[in-house]
């Protein structure tokens, strides 16, 4: 079915065969899930995956409807596609604009003997709508996740570093039948709350303080985001306010978001109710985005996203607060649209303000 669907897409753009360099593109349409190492190159009536040797068994295992062709220093990729473009005839070839890079469109436009068309556009939502096994998988990916954090928060006092607690999660998500991170997790602590892309470093948790972590694992290729924000001893009234309001912000969005809405009316549901409450300059990013085989896959959730989000779209609600100095809050939830509105892949409950009251041992 996905081979059809990208197959109707190169038809409708008049391509007789599509190059396919996206890693996650590769990893969905073929189950290879050494993407970095390979191309797809697909026609109505074939399709091959070309890597090296080092992947022949691991491709034969992975992807035994396609043809392998094996790439090396003595026989190119550039040779390969040569050959593949002559023997099917082809005179559009589609590729992946977003994805190569311009050295390689040069390569590709002086020498191959058709033209070429970038699809990039086309296939923007190619993976956006889930099957019912995928959400099943993104399921797995949020609940490892959640337990792992649920595992480590004993951990949490003053005197511990940043780093110390995103190893201990990390290892948690490993122990739990995860792959990996979806992203490199961030701790941020105080005042480095306030920077929403923090990453955690050496920093020592101190009491007073807001914690919020975010973070996600990869389970069977797919990923996972989730935001939690805690507090350790009585953090600063301003901050306890914030909390409150980024988290009835997070519920307005997930309730009112409809099937069918576009991204920016969604966004607007959560940091309309923001500023109303009075912490509308203390706003940083846009409300979420669609997350699958990538961490950040389309639809997006934000000013400007004019893309309607439809029926089994799975995508994240994670508003936040960052007052410089201080510090910051957010709360991220992956949720599936339905055709009743949005569903929380994982029941998170009413998202209680925790105030550890915790020392160093």
């Amino acid at each position: 079915m996905r081979l059809k669907r990208l197959r109707h897409i190169m038809s409708e753009a008049g391509a007789e065969a599509i190059l396919v360099s996206n890693p996650e593109n590769i990893l969905y349409l073929s189950g290879f899930s050494g993407g970095k190492d390979g191309q797809l190159f697909i026609t109505e009536d074939a399709q091959y995956i070309i890597s090296d040797g080092r992947y022949e068994a691991q491709t034969a295992e992975e992807c035994p409807d396609f043809k392998l062709i094996l790439c090396s220093y003595r026989y190119s990729l550039i040779e390969i596609l040569k050959e593949l473009v002559a023997r099917h005839g082809v005179k559009l070839l589609a590729f992946e604009g977003g994805t190569i890079s311009a050295d390689h469109w040069f390569k590709l436009d002086d020498f191959l003997p058709c033209s070429l068309v970038s699809l990039s556009d086309k296939l923007a939502l190619f993976r956006a709508e889930k099957s019912e096994e995928e959400i099943g998988i993104l399921a797995t990916a949020a609940g490892i996740a959640r337990e792992s954090f649920m595992a480590i928060k004993p951990l949490i006092r003053s005197g511990i570093t940043e780093n110390g607690l995103a190893a201990a999660l990390e290892y948690e998500f490993k122990k739990r039948g995860a792959e990996g991170v979806s992203f490199d997790t961030i701790v941020a602590s105080g005042d480095r709350g306030a920077l929403p892309h923090y990453r955690a470093g050496d920093r020592r948790i101190k009491k007073g303080e807001f914690i919020t972590f975010d973070f996600g694992c990869r389970y069977r290729g797919y990923c996972s985001d989730q935001t939690d924000t805690v507090a350790l001893g009585c953090p600063p009234d301003k901050l306890i306010d914030a909390y409150f309001v980024v988290r009835e912000a997070q519920q307005v969005a997930i309730k009112g978001a409809k099937c069918g809405l576009t991204g920016d009316t969604i966004d607007a549901l959560a940091y309309d109710h923001i500023t109303k409450r009075g912490f509308g300059d203390f706003i940083s990013h846009s409300l979420g985005h669609g997350v699958g085989l990538a961490i950040h896959e389309p639809p997006f959730i934000g000013p400007g996203s004019v893309v309607p989000v439809t029926e089994n779209m799975v995508v994240t609600i994670e508003p936040g607060i960052y007052i410089p100095g201080l510090g910051g809050v957010r709360l991220e939830n992956m949720c599936v649209m339905t055709k009743d509105g949005l569903r929380p892949i994982i029941d998170y409950g009413a998202r209680k303000l925790e105030i550890l009251q915790r020392g160093n041992d």
